[in-house]
């Protein structure tokens, strides 16, 4: 089982670089680490759950 952490915020300081807008970028490092704050967590107590931790 994989479980993804946050994407790295290197992609928010690419975007600045490479184009005019990267609020999107930044937008999408918070959404990716917000959600990463919920998920990991319920996964691996899922996994613990069924025995594979």
């Amino acid at each position: 089982m994989s479980m993804l952490p946050p994407i790295g915020s290197n992609i928010a300081v690419y975007a600045q670089r490479l184009g005019p807008d990267s609020s999107y970028a930044v937008q999408m490092v918070c959404l990716s680490t917000l959600l990463s704050l919920i998920t990991l967590p319920v996964m691996l107590s899922l996994a613990a759950a069924l025995g594979f931790a």
